[in-house]
């Protein structure tokens, strides 16, 4: 947790070097964390490392593919044809899933409320 906040906030203050190389540290401890490998991966697009960080988003796909429609996204952009297309899709359908979930989510809130 620590690598991770220091790393976010070397990235705020534009230190994108120092933000890979601790995002790199925390995925050597948590190499099974999807979302560690998408936060590397954006520190090195940020980096100018776009094919580092290509590697980093397809691992994350690898170790989740069902968490985060954001890697499709980026993969999407950094492809082309057949594979930037189904990248868009798998993203479009993740992101449906987690609008239906959310607006469910505000329906049982809603359902709460007026039992109260």
């Amino acid at each position: 947790e620590d690598l991770v906040r220091r790393a976010i906030e070397a990235q705020g203050s534009f230190e994108v070097k120092k933000a890979v190389e601790l995002l790199e540290q925390a995925v050597s401890l948590a190499p099974n964390s999807a979302d560690l490998y998408n936060l590397l991966g954006i520190a090195l697009l940020d980096a100018g490392e776009p094919q580092r960080a290509h590697e980093a988003f397809i691992k994350s796909i690898q170790i989740d593919p069902e968490s985060n429609p954001e890697n499709y996204l980026y993969v999407g952009q950094q492809t082309h044809g057949i594979h930037a297309l189904n990248a868009y899709e798998k993203a479009l359908k993740l992101l449906d899933i987690q609008c239906n979930t959310q607006e469910s989510k505000q329906e049982d809130i809603e359902e709460i409320k007026e039992r109260m």
